[in-house]
């Protein structure tokens, strides 16, 4: 990719570089509408018509803003809090229940866990005694079995 600035694509002047701009952000997750104020979001703006467009930069920030306003994990907190349990990405899915795909996207950031899930990491991170009853293989008996007598 060539230097900045480049050609706006709506007025096409050579003035399309990257900012930073404040705005306020809608964002839906876990089917609610959220809405807050981000400064120092990383855009492409035109320098003569204001013309923005988002990047990826301007995603990552969003939803780093949208994980701190609704109290989430980060993708770096849960690969930390796993690494500081000697888990791998599939031992930890096994031990709650998900794919070691959804472990994979979650600490990566490419996708955002779920409420539900994210309070499941949360107290298997965090307590030691709920942790240690979801073994990997705790959950193979039904619901109901009790022991034979």
């Amino acid at each position: 990719m060539k230097p900045y600035p480049h050609k706006c694509p709506k007025c096409r002047e050579t003035t399309f570089a990257p900012a930073n701009v404040s705005r306020v952000v809608t964002y839906r997750y876990d089917g609610k509408d959220h809405m807050f104020d981000i400064d120092d979001l990383p855009v492409l703006k035109c320098g003569r018509c204001q013309y923005e467009a988002d990047t990826n930069d301007t995603e990552d920030r969003i939803l780093s803003v949208m994980r701190s306003h609704l109290d989430l994990l980060s993708p770096s907190e849960i690969a930390e809090n796993r690494e500081r349990l000697q888990l791998t990405q599939r031992e930890l899915a096994r031990r709650i229940g998900t794919s070691e795909e959804s472990i994979c996207r979650w600490e990566r950031g490419l996708v955002v866990q779920s409420r539900a899930m994210n309070k499941l990491l949360q107290v298997f991170f965090f307590i030691g005694a709920a942790r240690n009853s979801l073994q990997a293989d705790a959950f193979r008996r039904p619901v109901g079995a009790g022991a034979e007598g």
